[in-house]
């Protein structure tokens, strides 16, 4: 989970609650699956790491890049995740502007 992100929004649930307001969508997008949600964890337990060891912010700031680099690769492979998107996105306009 994203920690912000609120569960159970689907995209015909969002275009009622667009179409409610006048506005209707343009595009639909998604982010991240299982892989992403794996690197995001694997970044944040080195980011506790290096304060936990209270190493240096230089070296902190070095190996996060790195692992960065290293593992952000990976998020590529989540189209063939089964695992649903941490989040959704849908792009609106006024029906007007239509």
């Amino acid at each position: 989970d994203g920690s912000h992100v609120r569960k159970g929004y689907t995209y015909s649930i969002l275009k009622e609650m667009l179409a409610d307001f006048g506005l209707a969508v343009v595009k639909e997008d998604k982010y991240g699956g299982f892989f992403t949600r794996s690197v995001t964890s694997l970044l944040r337990r080195l980011q506790d790491f290096c304060s936990f060891v209270k190493s240096p912010k230089l070296i902190n700031e070095i190996t996060n890049v790195l692992a960065f680099l290293v593992l952000v690769p990976l998020t590529y492979l989540d189209i063939i995740s089964k695992t649903g998107p941490i989040s959704i996105y849908i792009m609106a306009k006024r029906s007007s502007e239509l």
